[in-house]
Formats: structure tokens, C-alpha cells, sequence
């Protein structure tokens, strides 16, 4: 099949990923960045990138077919929607948006423009999470204990400080890594409905510590917690199954040693497989993000 050409809009924290997976992807080519800061442009131009000097110039490039969206949360959703009008297909980094409206009007653009939008919620391309999905055993699931603990600054560079800032990223460490959670939960036993939610902000704009309670299937309950300033890391979901029994994804065991979420490069390797892969067989739009968006909501209600 034609090599996919993608050009990505951001280039922060998380960009490395998709270069290295774009990289290791024959079928894939980075046709080229847009980035805003004068300075990050001239990092990019050094690492033999192309650098694009605007979005319009990025998405009038008929060289490119797809683009990333890999921006502050706050432009999810208007980037999406306008590279989608663009006839370019779009994959969107999580959160899908900062609002279930907003999220369900990326779709709506997709649907208009007859383009392919996907969502790049990695942690459910985890080969742990698709062994389980394949081959966890037929028992209900009864309840779940998901927890994840990090230190957020240990994950950032300085040009993240938007992470911290409500009005580009639409909250803290919910819609940040719970989101990503919430997926995969969501993937797992299906919808989830809030039953309580303790969210905790100390000196930060947003919250950085949470603990929501979820109902689901046949009245089932199950707790997510979350903890950006945590001295440790944790990041796994424990199941209960109706005899008692257990399984635990955890994700740090992919994790490299010295190499701080390195457990994400085959989560991203896999993204963009199935990205391409959805394109050229017409693949329908999954809803999902929206369900996990309005889950969001719920929870900052």
C-alpha cells in the first residue's frame, strides 16, 4: 500500500513518541512540523526536520494526508476540526478535546468531510492491555482498583507549563492521565458511571490529585486514583473477577530501565499502525472519545 504522510501540529513533550514510531513505520513519512516558538523551530530545522512557518502552510501542502495534532489541549479540537475541512485526515492526541460538545463536533467534521479521525488514547494499545483483551478469562468482572501515581515534572520540560494552566488544558491530572485510564476501562467493562469524585488542587490552577468512584455492569464498583506530585510511580489497573480471583495490568513493567515512559513506544508504534490501517480500509469513526469525554465531565461537575 502508498506510504501515509503526516504532518504534525506541536512538537512538545509527548512529539518523540510519534517520531519514533513514524520512524519505525516503512509505510509511515513526517512530511513536516508546525510549532509556534521561533526557537523550537530552529531545534527542529537542526534535527533535519521540515519545518512549516504556519498552520495554514501545513494543511495547504497537498504532499500531506494526514495530520497529528499534538497541541495543548485547548486546540484539540478547533486544529482537529480545521485540518479535517482541509481534506486531511486527523489523529488528535488525548484528551480529545476539553468538552464532550466540542469532541462530538470533531466528528461531526470528520463525518462532513468523509476523513478519518482517531484519538491517540495510548495506553489502551499496550500490549498488556490487547493480551487481556484476548485472552482474559470468561468470569465478571466484579470490581477494579486503577491508580496512577507520577511525578508530573519529572515527565515535562519547561514548555509544559500549560499542564498547569486550566485555560489550556482543560484541567489537571483527570483529563490528562485519566483520561487514558478511563479508555481503557471504558474498553474493558464497558460504560462507567460516577458515582463520587474528590479532586484536590493544593497550590496548582488544576488538580493534582484525584479519587473517582465508578459503578458499572450489574452494579459493580471500582476506584481510580491519581497523584501528580506522588514520590513514587504507579501505574497499573487491578480487576477483581466474581470468584475472587485477580489480574493487574501493570504498565511500568514495559517500562525501560532509566528511560521514564519508555512503556509508551510500542503504545504509539501501535496507534499509528492502526491509523494507517484505518484509513486505507475505510474504517467507521469510533465515538468512544466522546463517551470518555463526557465521563470527564461528569467527574469536574
Amino acid at each position: 500500500m502508498q506510504a501515509l504522510t503526516l504532518g504534525m501540529i506541536g512538537f512538545g513533550t509527548i512529539a518523540p513518541f510519534y517520531d519514533a514510531a513514524i520512524r519505525a513505520n516503512p509505510r509511515l513519512v513526517l512530511g513536516g512540523v508546525y510549532v509556534p516558538e521561533k526557537e523550537r523551530q530552529m531545534e527542529l530545522l537542526r534535527t533535519n526536520h521540515r519545518v512549516y512557518a504556519s498552520v495554514e502552510e501545513i494543511l495547504s501542502d497537498s504532499a500531506i494526508d494526514a495530520v497529528i495534532v499534538a497541541t495543548p489541549n485547548f486546540l484539540h479540537a478547533p486544529l482537529s476540526i480545521q485540518s479535517l475541512e482541509a481534506g486531511k485526515h486527523v489523529l488528535c492526541e488525548k484528551p480529545m478535546a476539553t468538552s464532550a460538545a466540542d469532541a462530538a463536533r470533531m466528528i461531526e467534521a470528520a463525518t462532513r468531510a468523509n476523513k478519518y479521525l482517531a484519538v491517540a488514547f495510548h495506553n489502551r494499545y499496550s500490549p498488556l492491555v490487547t493480551h487481556f483483551l484476548r485472552s482474559s478469562p470468561q468470569k465478571q468482572i466484579v470490581s477494579f482498583e486503577a491508580v496512577f501515581n507520577e511525578n508530573i515534572l519529572n515527565h515535562s520540560n519547561p514548555s509544559d507549563a500549560w499542564y498547569f494552566r486550566k485555560a489550556f488544558s482543560g484541567g489537571g491530572c483527570v483529563i490528562d492521565n485519566g483520561t487514558n485510564f478511563i479508555d481503557v476501562l471504558y474498553t474493558i467493562v464497558g460504560s462507567l458511571n460516577v458515582v463520587s469524585a474528590r479532586l484536590e488542587r493544593g497550590s496548582r490552577e488544576v488538580e493534582t490529585q484525584a479519587s473517582v468512584v465508578f459503578s458499572f455492569a450489574h452494579d459493580s464498583r471500582g476506584v481510580l486514583t491519581l497523584d501528580w506530585e506522588s514520590k513514587t510511580e504507579e501505574k497499573r489497573i487491578t480487576f477483581t473477577y466474581e470468584d475472587g480471583t485477580t489480574h493487574t495490568i501493570d504498565f511500568l513493567m514495559l517500562e525501560r530501565p532509566g528511560m521514564p515512559g519508555s512503556h509508551m513506544i510500542q503504545e504509539y508504534e501501535s496507534i499509528l499502525a492502526e491509523f494507517y490501517n484505518s484509513i486505507h480500509s475505510r474504517a467507521g469513526i469510533s465515538a468512544q472519545g466522546v463517551e470518555v469525554q463526557k465521563i470527564i465531565e461528569h467527574i469536574y461537575a
